[in-house]
């Protein structure tokens, strides 16, 4: 019999191995890596419900006496301790693990507002997005593979900032464009 194998030089060998070594070390990163983004997710749902508990058995405060005139409402302060990069993942039924990365930056003529630029990006649930690089995927999982970005004007508006779309970059796939945030 005549052993294909037999027929190699040491450097095509050594290149198939090579070779080999790589594909293995890629699956083993990937693994590694969304069985990091899971553990991630679970902590933060963990932290949450342990939050909510926590809010749960707290006695609700005593209600305050008004005093003369108008109560203001509240009032954000120039918010300058909110200005850079903020990034959030959650997992979502049809998207997959979802990563929202905003970047906020306060307006020189109106500090209390600013200008916002969100990118959102979907990666499809964990061993699906390695088959045949992803053209096995559905349609909708596929397309959510793109980031949508966007330009934002946030306002604060009853202790919170209140963004509206400016300019949308990236447009998403799905038909779901965001108009606004808070």
């Amino acid at each position: 019999m005549n052993n294909p194998m037999s027929n190699l030089t040491t450097k095509q060998r050594n290149f198939y191995i090579f070779c080999g070594a790589i594909v293995v070390l890629w699956f083993v990163v990937r693994f590694m890596n969304n069985a990091a983004q899971r553990a991630a997710y679970y902590r933060e749902q963990a932290i949450r419900a342990a939050q909510q508990r926590a809010r749960a058995n707290t006695p609700p405060p005593a209600p305050k006496t008004p005093k003369q005139g108008k109560i203001p409402a509240v009032v954000l302060t120039d918010l300058s301790n909110l200005s850079g990069a903020w990034m959030g993942q959650r997992l979502l039924n049809q998207n997959g693990m979802c990563t929202l990365r905003l970047e906020m930056r306060s307006l020189p003529q109106k500090p209390e507002d600013y200008k916002g630029y969100a990118r959102l990006n979907c990666m499809p649930p964990a061993g699906l997005g390695s088959l045949r690089g992803g053209r096995v995927l559905p349609r909708q999982q596929r397309e959510n593979l793109n980031p949508v970005a966007m330009v934002l004007t946030g306002v604060p508006e009853d202790g919170s900032l209140h963004f509206t779309l400016d300019k949308t970059v990236v447009a998403p796939n799905d038909d779901c464009e965001t108009t606004d945030l808070t």
